[in-house]
């Protein structure tokens, strides 16, 4: 989610709300409140804007197409019921325009980066006092408390145990090029032939390989600590970012500067950037799907396979799906080197590699599918699976400091690395 928007009934806009670079004002009224409400509008290719309404209040939310709009509409839910709460009432266009700073607070606690942080009614008024209750503690404590203006993170937080936790999560979109064979018959003759293999290895370079990737923390330090992120490729140039996006901690000037990521950062979990980049390695797991092989070009082949790496133990839940036309009645099993096949439908043929897969493997799996009086060949596979160890981009944490004046003992500090796939196709 890149922003929310809400209008009254005359289009006039009462709150604007930005994480991330969105459309303007202008552009939000004459696009989508012209649309009936509850629709989503196409503002680009790549960018959605989903409208709800609330009485007379029209709440918009600009985000990408990759958003399922079924999680805006329910972060808009849950926005309108916190409001509700905090506020004890109906929202109104009165409401929501002279208490306009307060809510701009309570988005920042509930939206970090485009993504929906802390969205309970209860921890929010904690985060975010109400109006009678700042009057209070102003009155008894202006003359001696000093300023404090980090709206991401409480004041005088401590901690027994001095701990930070690093995720740096990637998850892999790829698009590979299936091998389709001419259906010209070879002789039958060179199936017996030495040099006949049905496990040549074949290069398929992927029309799309594309990483999402988010840099996540766990922060459980005393204080106001100061924290800078070296992040780099492991080896090689750094990598050259389609786009990034920071929490509000992130002091954008280091990284525009040194390309630190520089922070006081929020207590506890939270995702401190998001950012996307194009590779040309999917890395880890390879596919490859054959249409038209055998002697009679009737059958396909499924091949996958591992890479070694030292810093992945094993593939998690690696699983291979493979989809037929409507027309499909049969699917045959000609050869499956290892794994499970199940073709409860006779459309789709799931191969599934149990909990854990070695790195350094392969594995193939050959077979024949009919529909009621001819062969037919598949569509398209689809990969997924889990690693833990290193990210697809090969980016690293290559520095972290921590600079803080209220404990002189070195705070544990974890890196973890994690590979979500689930939109890995072969088409």
């Amino acid at each position: 989610m890149e922003s929310i928007y809400v209008f009254d009934q005359t289009g006039r806009s009462l709150l604007n709300f930005s994480s991330l670079p969105a459309p303007s004002v202008d552009e939000v009224v004459s696009l989508v409140l012209k649309k009936p409400t509850g629709s989503l509008v196409e503002l680009t290719p790549s960018q959605l804007a989903f409208r709800h309404r609330y009485g007379t209040l029209d709440f918009v939310v600009p985000c990408s197409t990759l958003v399922q709009p079924m999680a805006v509409e329910a972060f808009v839910d849950q926005l309108i019921r916190c409001l509700e709460a905090y506020f004890d009432g109906k929202l109104t266009a009165q409401l929501i325009e002279s208490n306009a700073s307060t809510i701009m607070q309570l988005l920042y606690e509930m939206v970090d980066a485009g993504q929906p942080r802390i969205t309970e009614p209860d921890i929010l008024k904690g985060l975010v006092p109400t109006k009678s209750l700042l009057d209070s503690l102003w009155s008894s404590s202006r003359q001696t408390a000093p300023a404090w203006n980090l709206r991401w993170r409480r004041q005088g937080i401590t901690h027994t145990k001095n701990q930070i936790f690093i995720d740096l999560v990637e998850s892999l979109h790829v698009v590979v090029s299936s091998q389709t064979k001419n259906k010209r018959k070879q002789p039958k003759a060179m199936t017996g032939s030495a040099y006949y293999s049905t496990t040549a290895t074949i290069s398929s370079r992927p029309l799309v390989c594309r990483v999402r990737g988010q840099v996540k923390i766990n922060c459980l330090l005393t204080g106001d600590p100061r924290v800078s992120l070296q992040l780099g490729r492991a080896s090689g140039p750094n990598a050259l970012f389609t786009s990034i996006a920071f929490h509000s901690s992130v002091d954008s000037t280091q990284w525009e500067s040194r390309g630190n990521i520089s922070f006081t950062p929020p207590d506890g979990p939270s995702m401190i950037a998001e950012y996307s980049l194009d590779i040309s390695d999917p890395g880890l797991v390879n596919a490859e799907l054959l249409r038209n092989v055998g002697a009679d070009r009737n059958e396909f082949e499924v091949r996958v396979s591992t890479s070694m790496d030292t810093t992945v133990e094993h593939i998690q839940g690696l699983q291979v799906v493979v989809n037929f036309p409507q027309s499909t009645r049969n699917i045959k099993e000609l050869r499956l080197t290892t794994g499970d096949l199940a073709t409860s439908t006779p459309k789709k043929a799931c191969w599934s590699f149990g909990a854990k897969t070695p790195v350094g493997w392969n594995a193939t799996f050959r077979g024949q599918a009919s529909s009621e009086d001819e062969p037919v060949q598949p569509l398209y596979a689809t990969v997924s699976y889990r690693a833990i160890g290193r990210v697809p981009s090969k980016l690293a944490i290559s520095g972290l400091s921590i600079q803080n004046q209220l404990f002189q003992e070195r705070p544990y500090r974890g890196v973890r690395y994690q590979t979500l796939v689930d939109n890995f196709s072969i088409r």
